[in-house]
């Protein structure tokens, strides 16, 4: 397994940014693609009964970036980060295209940086997300 890293500080801010490590995953990408619904299903789940919910500001900078509460590992917040973006854009993959994803460090928090296409304006929308809570869970 090869992967690469970059670490890039600038003004004080660390940003970390990943390659996926080169492997053949065990699953089919039939089971990947169950696992993954199996986990959107989940964080759905318990955004609608309130024990996943979305705090803090607009999502357009670090200092107001949108806090997901409640979840537990990356397995339950990654999706709801998703789920919030199609819940104020629409399908993912119809109407709007993820263009990347940035883990940030700063101040001794942890942020997702998802940036997306929307396919209707062809306009690009980053978001902030505070995943200290669950980061590494």
């Amino acid at each position: 397994m090869k992967a690469r890293m970059f670490l890039v500080i600038s003004s004080g801010v660390l940003i970390f940014s990943c390659a996926a490590p080169v492997y053949q995953s065990p699953m089919t990408p039939e089971q990947r693609a169950e696992e993954h619904r199996k986990r959107y299903e989940r964080a759905d789940s318990l955004i609608s009964i309130g024990k996943i919910k979305f705090t803090g500001g607009d999502g357009s900078s670090k200092e107001n970036a949108i806090k997901i509460d409640g979840a537990k590992s990356g397995s339950e917040g990654i999706p709801a980060e998703y789920i919030y973006i199609s819940k104020k854009h629409g399908n993912r993959d119809v109407d709007w295209k993820l263009q990347g994803q940035s883990l940030l460090g700063d101040k001794g928090k942890s942020y997702d940086f998802v940036e997306i296409e929307i396919q209707e304006s062809k306009t690009i929308v980053g978001y902030y997300f505070d995943i200290t809570d669950f980061f590494g869970r």
